[in-house]
């Protein structure tokens, strides 16, 4: 037990004193195995599993009633039984008369010991804010009203509680004005000054006080990020940064804590911490980057993978929305379910709060690539060829090109380039050879050629001969092609 002591509370500690409750019992010490249970009570409540504690206190309370003299820790008994009025409400599977139950039980004892019942109406208020019940205020308004005690929360989480009733009811500077004189007050609590500065973060952000915001948010979080116990704290934190255009830290607290889901302390942690997480990861892709991916541990028999966000989300969305339901069934009521689809459809407060002095804000996602065009098809003239009738390049079989200066170009048109000529043979009948022997330009299939002069209809252009030397040949030959067509209809 002694060992147990030095460390903070984990699953470390809580091993310790387990070993410690077994050697009690084997040692067959009663007495000592009621206090190692009772401290064994908080170890499982802050260590991260509040549903043992139920068994330890219920023991440990009953060994109490048995023999108040030998088993007299009845202030540790007295402090637990809050604790566990808040624990019943966060597992659905828990009726909520058992909730009720211990609140009556609580208010006999405490009336029976001469305590003050504030504590009693501050956890009334709590399990009326839990299923949305209009008597919530009315709690609030006593336990306000009524004296502190020896039983009451300490000087930081009794703010704490009524800062979080004033949030929920809109009233953001109400809640600064409770919980301001405790923020530069020295507190031991185990719970604080980290739950208090959690639970301000809509406060600071709802009235203006950004820097103020950023600065609860680094020291909260750096706390609360070791403990499995204060899930539904982180998710506070993810909601923060959702609402404040951080989405590369809620990424990292995000990918830090999702395996803690797989073991999570509660089924209310689990479903504020799916809510949050899904809200931040539509944040995430609204901004342009759904093709990240998240790493998730492995679990059972689900291995590691990098899940990609956008099904991440919709499984935490779902998620969430189920626990929600269950919650709902218990308690008769939706505000469950009228919460996580507030947290779900949340819009950022602010576009982007630094939180630091040499942050700045976050690039903006880059374009999707888009796929190369595709190739064009080969270039053709500008306008469509027009060929003459009469051609003899045409008729002769030459290569259909656009160079013969009596068919090309138009008039205003363009001259287009130049294309060799066709190596193809000739196609005439035999007849025509004999009709066309007349025209000297038939004989050989070619029009005359000028001396030191290149034939109309080659590679090069027409455009680049001597002017008239290439429109008179043409002309020669579509003469030479009318004279063969008559001979050809005779």
């Amino acid at each position: 037990m002694a060992r147990s002591q030095e460390l903070p509370y984990g699953e470390a500690r809580t091993v310790l004193i387990e070993d410690a409750l077994r050697r009690a019992e084997a040692a067959g010490d009663e007495v000592l195995a009621f206090h190692v249970r009772v401290r064994l009570t908080d170890a499982y409540r802050y260590g991260g599993e509040p549903v043992k504690a139920f068994a330890t206190f219920s023991r440990t309370l009953a060994d109490h009633d048995r023999d108040p003299v030998r088993f007299d820790e009845t202030h540790s008994l007295l402090w637990q039984m809050k604790a566990v009025v808040s624990s019943l409400t966060s597992f659905p599977q828990i009726p909520l008369d058992r909730a009720y139950a211990v609140l009556d039980d609580m208010e006999r004892r405490y009336k029976a010991g001469g305590h003050s019942l504030q504590a009693e109406y501050h956890y009334r208020n709590v399990v009326a804010r839990h299923i949305g019940d209009g008597s919530a205020h009315e709690w609030f308004v006593k336990w306000r009203a009524a004296e502190r005690d020896e039983l009451s929360d300490c000087e930081g989480c009794d703010p704490t509680g009524m800062a979080r009733h004033l949030v929920e009811a809109g009233r953001y500077e109400e809640a600064f004005e409770i919980a301001a004189p405790v923020l530069s007050a020295r507190l031991s609590c185990n719970e604080q000054p980290q739950s208090i500065q959690t639970a301000l973060l809509p406060v600071y952000l709802r009235t203006g006080r950004l820097e103020e915001a950023a600065g609860a948010h680094r020291r909260a979080y750096r706390v609360h990020r070791a403990r499995l116990a204060d899930l539904g704290d982180v998710a506070e934190h993810l909601e923060f940064c959702a609402a404040t255009g951080n989405g590369a830290r809620g990424l990292e607290i995000l990918q830090r804590h999702l395996g803690w889901l797989d073991r999570a302390p509660s089924a209310h942690a689990d479903m504020e911490f799916s809510a949050a997480a899904a809200l931040l990861l539509r944040v995430v892709e609204e901004a342009g980057h759904g093709a990240a991916t998240v790493r998730r541990p492995a679990a059972d028999d689900r291995p590691a993978a990098d899940v990609p966000l956008p099904e991440l989300r919709a499984e935490l969305a779902e998620r969430a929305t189920e626990l929600a339901a269950r919650f709902d069934a218990r308690n008769g009521t939706s505000h469950q379910g009228d919460k996580v689809r507030g947290t779900l459809e949340a819009e950022p407060v602010v576009e982007f709060l630094p939180l630091a002095a040499h942050h700045r804000r976050p690039a903006p996602a880059p374009a999707p690539r888009t796929p190369p065009p595709a190739p064009r098809p080969p270039r053709t003239t500008s306008r469509p060829w027009t060929i003459s009738a009469s051609c003899s390049t045409w008729s002769s079989g030459a290569a259909r090109t656009a160079t013969c200066p009596a068919c090309w170009p138009p008039s205003g048109g363009s001259t287009p380039s130049p294309r060799p000529p066709s190596r193809r043979p000739s196609r005439r009948p035999a007849a025509s050879t004999a009709a066309a022997s007349n025209s000297p330009s038939r004989a050989t299939g070619r029009a005359p050629r000028a001396a030191g002069r290149r034939r109309p209809c080659s590679t090069r252009s027409w455009a680049t001969r001597p002017a008239g030397t290439a429109r008179s040949a043409a002309s020669a030959r579509c003469a030479s092609t009318s004279a063969t067509r008559a001979a050809w209809s005779s």
